[in-house]
């Protein structure tokens, strides 16, 4: 019964700015992966989770980024940043940070390439950015290529890291 509560609220917060089908996609998949991180947590990490995530992460629209970023990547590059499944705003080791993410129930190399590429955009504009694709399920070899692409994986509750950490957009 809490897996369908978790789906079908992140479903309702979703719908509007996803549609219908992506956000069921969407709330099936994270809902999935709630469910598999408390079964794997106790109830204090979840809280601290959860705490964590609500200080220290926001939620934001593609489009309020696109007037910092068009003047450095232009309206093509625009265009392909606003199909972002998800744009978020929060902290990485203190540092006020971007996450672009690509959202899929078995990611490909479609899904880094989208992930990667969008995350450029804002490290062009200057903005520190770290891309993600989050999946129920990913071949061993775009596991591979994402690491390679500098790209998180959030596959199954776990985080497989990039071979080498975002790139500060000043360096």
């Amino acid at each position: 019964m809490v897996a369908v509560l978790n789906t079908f609220a992140i479903y309702e917060q979703f719908r509007s700015v996803l549609g219908e089908e992506r956000a069921k996609d969407f709330a099936e998949t994270i809902g999935k992966m709630i469910d598999d991180a408390k079964n794997a947590a106790t109830k204090d990490d979840v809280r601290l989770l959860r705490e964590s995530a609500e200080a220290n992460t926001s939620r934001l629209e593609a489009a309020d980024l696109i007037d910092t970023i068009e003047p450095t990547v232009g309206e093509v590059a625009v265009d392909d940043f606003l199909r972002a499944d998800v744009v978020a705003t929060g902290t990485l080791d203190g540092s006020p940070t971007y996450l672009v993410g690509e959202i899929s129930y078995t990611a490909h190399e479609d899904d880094v390439m989208r992930a990667a590429r969008r995350t450029a955009c804002l490290r062009k504009a200057g903005l520190p950015a770290i891309g993600l694709v989050a999946c129920e399920k990913i071949p061993p070899q775009t596991t591979e290529y994402a690491r390679k692409e500098g790209v998180f994986v959030w596959v199954d509750g776990r985080v497989v890291a990039p071979e080498s950490p975002p790139q500060s957009p000043l360096a």
